[in-house]
């Protein structure tokens, strides 16, 4: 299975969320060095968070709009727009996926909240004649 970056990314938040310990990711290398021979108390990611069956990849999202404008008004409002769908994407990874239901309604309440935040915003951008996101 190709895990995208959001995928390994979600999977970590997932895994941190419960407890488990993540690696940090390694600084990039000047030079080639050979990976250290795993250590036999490292920590271990336990089965039982490893997803039952391959994540479904998330609905494909229209591309991002420059986000950039004269207007700071226009450019906050269109950036909160973005991080907002980043948390709804990483709601719906948790939702799919979640071993604990506290954990799934937590995600699923996040999920709600946010698309009425991303519409809420979208709302201010028609009301003020700016293009959607």
């Amino acid at each position: 299975m190709k895990f995208t970056s959001f995928a390994a990314t979600a999977f970590c938040l997932i895994a941190s969320a419960a407890g488990a310990q993540v690696p940090a990711k390694p600084a990039a290398a000047t030079a080639p060095v050979a990976a250290p021979a795993p250590k036999v108390d490292a920590p271990v990611i336990s089965p039982a968070f490893a997803p039952a069956a391959p994540v479904a990849a998330p609905a494909p999202r229209p591309a991002p709009v420059a986000v950039m404008s004269g207007d700071p008004f226009e450019t906050w409002v269109r950036k909160m727009i973005t991080h907002h769908r980043a948390a709804i994407a990483m709601a719906e990874a948790m939702m799919n996926n979640a071993q604990d239901r506290q954990a799934a309604n937590l995600a699923k309440a996040t999920f709600y909240r946010e698309q009425r935040d991303v519409t809420s915003l979208q709302a201010w951008l028609k009301r003020h004649g700016k293009a959607p996101q």
